[in-house]
């Protein structure tokens, strides 16, 4: 779960540095694995760090709980299993290879190798990332 909300945390514009590539469950940085270690270490210390943030980063905090809460009201319950679609759907619509041409072509080739996500749920997913600004990728707007 922290793999895909720091990867949409980036996207929705906090930035912190990572790279990402795909992996089995989606997007995956090497770099974060090892942040989430180390913030396991300093778990008694995190409201400390919140403390820190500027009122540009806690609104982006805000806009990835607001984007889990409403694929919570609209996927499923299932947080971490929400967290992986619409990180996946995002990487696949920026960074897919070959580049999706469309939005329902990228919906298709995320359902095509992540097979546990129906398209419907792709297309709900898709939905989510528009009203939160993260489906401009350059790809046309058909979602069919």
């Amino acid at each position: 779960m922290l793999q895909k909300k720091v990867y949409l945390l980036q996207q929705l514009g906090l930035h912190l540095g990572n790279s990402y590539g795909w992996y089995l469950r989606g997007p995956y940085s090497r770099d974060v694995t090892n942040d989430g270690f180390y913030l396991e270490t300093i778990q008694d210390k995190i409201g400390e760090v919140k403390q820190l943030l500027s009122e540009e980063e806690i609104l982006v905090t805000q806009k990835l709980q607001g984007l889990i809460n409403d694929a919570r009201k609209n996927i499923s319950e299932n947080e971490s299993g929400n967290l992986e679609l619409l990180a996946s759907l995002h990487f696949v619509l920026k960074y897919g290879y070959p580049k999706p041409s469309s939005k329902k072509m990228a919906i298709a080739q995320l359902t095509q190798q992540k097979t546990k996500f129906t398209t419907d749920a792709g297309k709900v997913a898709m939905q989510l990332l528009e009203k939160y600004g993260l489906a401009d990728c350059g790809v046309s707007d058909e979602q069919g």
